[in-house]
């Protein structure tokens, strides 16, 4: 199953070079993945590049550290920023 959480994780790890199909947190959006077929899963790979490029601003600016209330209470706004932008952008692969 490929939902909004796993959209935000395989942007995040696209964000700082990471292969996102081989992270833990990911393989059942994985799973998904590969079950797509190939036109599905190009189109997929576009919007991650495109949601990358849209997102970069935000996760550049997640505090550096989570020792305040504050720093948590940033972080969970750029979060929810991020997942407006990304929702609109993937719909039709949310299930």
């Amino acid at each position: 199953m490929i939902d909004l959480v796993s959209i935000f994780n395989i942007v995040l790890a696209k964000h700082y070079g990471l292969e996102w199909e081989e992270q833990v947190n990911l393989q059942e959006a994985s799973e998904a993945y590969r079950k797509l077929s190939a036109v599905k899963r190009s189109q997929f790979d576009v919007i991650v590049t495109k949601a990358v490029a849209a997102c970069e601003e935000l996760y550049r600016s997640f505090p550096e550290t989570h020792r305040t209330q504050l720093d948590m209470d940033i972080r969970a706004e750029i979060e929810e920023d991020i997942y407006r932008k990304l929702e609109p952008m993937f719909w039709q692969f949310l299930s």
